[in-house]
């Protein structure tokens, strides 16, 4: 009687989660077949079980002021925190995100990722504008250095770089405070670039 119990509530979590699930759990197009297929949808539904509250810690601007995560937010509704680092493993992430906005321009499209996105740099001031130098395409998005590891501890970040899907519910501003909730993380982000491309395009626009 007990496993019964525990195998409805498993069937109604993942029904429950297939609209806030992160962009990769539906696997529209799925690379994986035959008897793998319905991985993804109980991976996603686990993960959404998992949200958390973005935690408290302080990052620095470019203009060396300290921000909490309640002024991080670029926008209501989803967006996206990536945290990266100077060395070379942040470099296809970053590359990426200049990549896509050089199409952004080239195209006209309306989908402006800067708007729904933030960078905050592992390391301090310095580190961050030596990055953002050597990709002056991403000087729309807001910037941040992480000098005091703050970020790094409280999101429980082992290693750059991590993509977080964070949904920001209540509206800022009117004297109510936002809820910020992480609804889901990948970490390394050892994937495809047209893969890591949809998964950014697939959160953003789901508004």
């Amino acid at each position: 009687m007990k496993q019964k119990i525990i195998i409805i509530a498993a069937f109604l979590l993942i029904i429950g989660s297939w609209d806030a699930m992160p962009p990769t759990g539906r696997f529209a197009e799925s690379p994986l077949q035959g008897n793998h297929r319905g991985l993804p949808l109980l991976t996603a539904a686990i993960a959404h079980a998992n949200t958390t509250d973005l935690p408290d810690f302080n990052v620095t601007t470019m203009e060396n002021e300290a921000v909490g995560p309640s002024n991080l937010p670029p926008s209501d509704g989803r967006w996206l925190l990536i945290y990266v680092s100077r060395d070379r493993s942040s470099n296809d992430i970053i590359a990426l995100l200049s990549e896509m906005e050089k199409e952004r321009r080239a195209q006209s499209s309306k989908l402006k990722v800067s708007e729904r996105a933030i960078i905050i740099v592992q390391g301090k001031i310095g580190d961050a504008k030596m990055l953002l130098n050597k990709y002056p395409l991403l000087s729309q998005f807001k910037w941040y250095a992480d000098a005091n590891s703050e970020a790094l501890k409280n999101l429980t970040i082992k290693g750059a770089p991590v993509l977080f899907g964070i949904e920001t519910i209540g509206a800022r501003g009117e004297g109510t405070a936002a809820l910020n909730r992480i609804i889901w993380r990948m970490d390394g982000l050892k994937r495809d670039k047209g893969e890591m491309k949809r998964i950014i395009e697939n959160w953003i626009e789901r508004q």
